[in-house]
Parts: C-alpha cells; sequence; structure tokens
C-alpha cells in the first residue's frame, strides 16, 4: 500500500514539475526573455528542490 502512496506522490510531483516548467517556458517567451531554455530548466529544478527541501 505504501508503495502505491509513494509512486502517486512521486507522480503528483512530476505532474508539478511539468507544469512549472511549461509556465516559466510561457512566460520567458511572452516576455521574450533573455534566458534561454536551459537555464528556465535549471531554475524549474532549483525550484523543485527548493520545495522538496521545505517539506523535509
Amino acid at each position: 500500500m505504501n508503495d502505491n502512496l509513494d509512486d502517486y506522490e512521486q507522480a503528483i510531483k512530476n505532474k508539478i514539475y511539468e507544469y512549472e516548467k511549461r509556465r516559466l517556458l510561457d512566460a520567458a517567451i511572452t516576455a521574450e526573455s533573455i534566458f534561454s531554455l536551459d537555464e528556465l530548466e535549471e531554475y524549474a529544478e532549483l525550484q523543485r528542490i527548493n520545495r522538496l527541501a521545505e517539506r523535509e
């Protein structure tokens, strides 16, 4: 049962991460940002790590 819960929690985290990446990319395109996609992905990854650290 716990494995299913862990899988479900990870799936939710992945969906949130993908949503944030899309949101950042959309914002960058809309604002004609100078940031590259790699920089945005790195920023999204750092945000995800920070959120995980806050939960622990």
